[in-house]
């Protein structure tokens, strides 16, 4: 993975969004289904606090000036 910079915003309340600059859609794919492995195994051992989560991505060659859009369609 080739994911050197990873840039973490609140974009409102619980919703976060991580930019991954410079990554292929499969390197992307790759890193949601790790969080989602080790957000599993965190579940797993807090059981009485189970950490409740939507996960979901866009994709572009460039973000200039089309983030909104990118933030919308991760939200879909």
């Amino acid at each position: 993975m080739s994911c050197l910079y990873a840039f973490l915003t609140m974009i409102v309340g619980d919703e976060f969004a991580i930019i991954l600059p410079n990554d292929s859609v499969l390197e992307i794919e790759q890193y949601i289904h790790n969080v989602q492995i080790k957000m599993g195994r965190v579940d797993e051992n807090s059981p009485i606090f189970p950490i409740h989560k939507s996960i979901g991505y866009a994709y572009s060659d460039s973000s200039y000036g089309i983030m909104e859009q990118l933030l919308n369609e991760a939200d879909a």
